[in-house]
């Protein structure tokens, strides 16, 4: 069995600038209209990718407190942005101050946690009254970071772990429905029978543009799907 810092040192995610969930920028910048300054933390902050995606579009600025949080060493030692805090603990333990944060992301890391309900209450514990949680979670999605993936989530599980935990409001948004859900599972379903990376490179060669094209008319057919009950992910504010 593969350790944690053996996972880290195998999945890399150095620094890419792709799009950023506009309900997560949104939400940021409308402490903005408030606060000039702000205390945000990544739980499960990884590589730094995330945070470092909101410095380099303005959402989160040099004169901001902003926290790096992760288990591994690995992965906190990849990140070289100076205006990062980086603090190794665990979402559960994360050793920061009580009512001290505005804003806290945790993004792609429940799933991974043995006790969620343990991060929700740390989170309701370190964040100010009416501050926010961002965070991103799989509702239907294949096994990965093995050993190390517990859980899938309905709305009414992320829902319910908020208000046990005395959150008093959710907005729980799933991303994409069945149409999307079914692109991408046409789109990993050979290159996770083939395994071997030079076939896979082959197969993605040759099936690039059909595969763009599935997922395009895919996009547009998910209008269709209004309840979206299956989804591949599931993004959340919650305010303490």
């Amino acid at each position: 069995m593969k350790t944690f810092e053996e996972y880290s040192e195998e999945h890399i995610h150095l620094y890419e600038v792709g799009e950023i969930f506009p309900l997560l920028k949104n939400s940021i910048l409308s402490l903005r209209k408030t606060k000039n300054k702000i205390n945000i933390v990544d739980l499960g902050c990884g590589d730094g990718n995330l945070l470092n995606q909101l410095f380099h579009e303005g959402t989160i600025k040099k004169e901001d407190s902003i926290y790096a949080l992760d288990p591994s060493q690995t992965r906190l030692d990849r990140i070289k942005n100076p205006n990062f805090k980086k603090i190794r603990a665990s979402g559960g333990k994360t050793k920061l101050k009580g009512s001290n944060f505005d804003y806290v992301i945790c993004t792609q890391v429940l799933e991974h946690i043995k006790e969620p309900h343990l991060v929700i209450k740390e989170m309701y514990r370190i964040l100010k009254k009416g501050g926010k949680v961002f965070l991103t979670t799989h509702g239907n999605f294949e096994e990965h970071g093995i050993p190390y993936d517990f859980f899938r989530y309905t709305r009414y599980g992320l829902k319910y772990l908020a208000i046990s935990n005395h959150f008093r409001s959710t907005k729980i948004k799933p991303q994409g429905g069945r149409f999307i859900a079914v692109a991408k599972f046409i789109q990993t379903l050979i290159p996770r029978i083939l395994k071997n990376r030079y076939l896979v490179y082959i197969y993605y060669s040759i099936a690039m543009v059909p595969i763009f094209f599935i997922h395009l008319v895919f996009f547009y057919l998910d209008k269709l799907d209004k309840d979206k009950s299956l989804t591949l992910n599931y993004e959340c504010i919650f305010v303490k």
